[in-house]
C-alpha cells in the first residue's frame, strides 16, 4: 500500500510539475501576444495620426487657408511707361494678391498673365489699375508653371514702389 501511495505522489507531483511548466509556457506566450498586439496598435495609431495630419493639410488647401509669400515688401523702380515683372509657378488653384505697400505715385497697374492646359486650354490676362499706397488687387489662378505678375507705371514720372505678392491656395 505504501508503494501505491508513493507512486501516486510521484505521478501527482509529475503532473503538477508538467501543468506548472505548461502554465509558464502559456503565460509567456500570452505576454508575447500582448506585447505584439501593443506594438501593432501603436503602429496603427501612428499611421492614423499621419492620416489625420494629411486630411487636415488637404482641408486647409481646399479651403484656401494656405499661402506663400512670393515677394515681401520688395522695392521696385519703374521709369515712366515701364513695368517690373516676375514669373512664378502654382501647383494648386487659388488666387494671387498684389499689394502696393508704398508708392510715390497715384497710378500703378498690376497685370497677371498665365496659361494652363489643366483640363482645357486656358489663357488668362487681366490688368487692374490701382491708386497707390495701400491698394491691392487679387486675381484667380489655376495651376500653372509660368504665372507672370507685372507692376507698371502709368505716370510720366519715375515710380518707386514697395510691393508684396502673396499666393493663397
Amino acid at each position: 500500500m505504501n508503494a501505491q501511495k508513493t507512486e501516486k505522489k510521484l505521478v501527482s507531483r509529475a503532473v503538477a510539475i508538467a501543468l506548472g511548466i505548461v502554465c509558464v509556457v502559456l503565460a509567456t506566450a500570452l505576454i508575447g501576444v500582448i506585447v505584439g498586439y501593443v506594438l501593432v496598435v501603436d503602429e496603427k495609431e501612428t499611421f492614423i495620426l499621419f492620416l489625420k495630419d494629411e486630411v487636415y493639410e488637404l482641408n486647409q488647401t481646399i479651403n484656401l487657408n494656405k499661402w506663400d509669400s512670393w515677394i515681401d515688401h520688395h522695392t521696385i523702380i519703374n521709369e515712366a511707361g515701364n513695368y517690373t515683372s516676375w514669373t512664378f509657378s502654382a501647383s494648386y488653384a487659388g488666387y494671387v494678391t498684389v499689394r502696393i505697400d508704398y508708392a510715390n505715385t497715384t497710378s500703378t497697374y498690376v497685370r497677371l498673365i498665365y496659361s494652363t492646359t489643366l483640363l482645357h486650354s486656358v489663357k488668362y490676362d487681366h490688368q487692374i489699375d490701382l491708386g497707390g499706397t495701400g491698394e491691392e488687387a487679387s486675381f484667380p489662378i489655376l495651376p500653372s508653371a509660368a504665372i507672370e505678375v507685372r507692376i507698371g507705371n502709368n505716370q510720366p514720372v519715375t515710380a518707386v514702389e514697395s510691393v508684396t505678392i502673396t499666393y493663397c491656395y
